[in-house]
């Protein structure tokens, strides 16, 4: 392995090209690896198989993560050092990049260990997926720090399909049927923005709606392809219903992070819009 971290990264990057210093270590905490970033926060000499806190003291990770790859069972150890040189508008994007690549699936964990959390009755099962849960929302609460951390960039401006896309989120799973009911417009709908920041918005609606539905609830999500003022737009409308009723908007927003919604939406040139018993998302579509 030498001193660098393993090819293999998801994409075409290597370890080298991020911005953030790495480290990693095996499971007694010797270190078998580091790109260049942590070049600048590592001392000189041999580093190879000593502890990494004999070599970084008072050197604390902003994030540790657990790494099983090819027989290798270890941890990843992430720092934005203030010894780390400011990083290129390039470098900051493939990191923001690295990030959501690890907060999506993150996401999806979320969501169906939440739609799991609802279908179960013993309790042992319910302590083991609420474990899950709070874990999951720990290192989603530290990737948020992360690309907090990296430089605001630009929304990327590429066309997709947002029916392929929901149709990707909702399922197919049993779970799903269960809580979810999924409509589209038999013509599928394409948008253009920045489809990692969607994922994420439409993830953060999801998770937020469904622990907001009481039990033997369900959440209906619809896309249709509608006008407005001359533009055409994707829309996507959630609704949750309970004992045959749609919920008031008023009970379905209690878990949602409106103010980023919003600035989501508005960043695409699209909106947000709260209706009695809806809730409506829409984004331009292909020009």
């Amino acid at each position: 392995m030498g001193g660098k971290l393993p090819a293999g990264f998801p994409g075409q990057l290597t370890w080298d090209d991020i911005p953030i210093a790495m480290i990693l270590t095996d499971e007694n905490g010797l270190v078998k690896g580091w790109n260049s970033a942590a070049e600048k926060i590592l001392p000189t000499g041999n580093r190879m198989d000593r502890p990494l806190k004999e070599l970084l003291q008072s050197k604390e990770s902003n994030l540790t993560m657990v790494l099983k790859r090819d027989g290798f069972h270890g941890f990843l150890h992430l720092w934005l050092a203030s010894e780390v040189p400011v990083p290129t508008q390039e470098a900051i994007a493939i990191a923001a990049d690295m990030a959501h690549e690890i907060r999506n699936p993150l996401g999806s964990i979320e969501l169906f260990a939440s739609l799991l959390h609802k279908s179960l009755t013993r309790p042992g099962d319910v302590r083991r997926v609420e474990q899950i849960l709070s874990s999951v929302r720990l290192i989603n609460e530290r990737i948020t720090g992360l690309i907090e951390a990296i430089k605001k960039r630009s929304v990327r401006r590429e066309t997709f399909s947002l029916t392929g896309l929901l149709k990707e989120m909702v399922g197919p799973s049993e779970l799903c049927e269960s809580f979810l009911v999924f409509n589209a417009d038999p013509e599928e709908v394409w948008v253009i923005g920045d489809e990692k920041m969607i994922r994420q918005m439409f993830l953060s609606v999801m998770i937020g709606l469904l622990s907001s539905i009481p039990e033997e609830g369900r959440l209906e999500i619809k896309v249709t392809l509608n006008q407005s003022d001359g533009k055409q737009f994707g829309e996507v409308d959630f609704r949750a219903i309970h004992s045959k009723d749609f919920l008031p908007v008023s009970d379905m927003v209690k878990n949602l992070p409106l103010p980023v919604l919003h600035h989501v939406a508005q960043l695409h040139d699209g909106s947000v819009r709260l209706e009695a018993n809806r809730i409506t998302i829409s984004l331009p579509v292909e020009r």
